[in-house]
């Protein structure tokens, strides 16, 4: 019975990976649009004539930076978040393994009355 519950949490936080990796993918996806947008506009700021011209386009450079930003900021975000879960499967494993290892020894000495409190 515990075995299922192991089980069905290393499945969850593999699909929350996955999930999360889906968005970083996205976010990658929006990070170079936003940074092809911020470049023609700073190409554009590069030959301004006019002192409307150089507010607008300045107005325009500071949205798509905060954009950008914005989406680097979430990707790490994202990417702190898979780090998280994989550290936490990687910690339930070890705990698993020493759990199995306990197990056989006991196992080993005949000590089943152990084996049994521990189950």
């Amino acid at each position: 019975m515990e075995q299922k519950g192991y089980i069905s949490k290393l499945k969850v936080y593999v699909k929350e990976i996955k999930e999360i990796k889906e968005k970083c993918d996205q976010l990658e996806i929006k990070i170079e649009e936003e940074e092809k947008e911020f470049n023609v506009y700073f190409e554009k700021s590069q030959n301004l004539r006019t002192v409307s011209d150089d507010l607008r386009y300045n107005g325009e450079l500071r949205k798509c930076f905060k954009s950008l930003w914005t989406c680097v900021d979430q990707q790490q975000k994202h990417e702190e978040d898979i780090k998280k879960l994989q550290d936490y499967i990687i910690k339930m494993a070890t705990e698993r393994i020493r759990y199995w290892k306990d197990v056989k020894e006991h196992a080993k000495k005949g000590d089943f009355w152990s084996i049994a409190d521990n189950n």
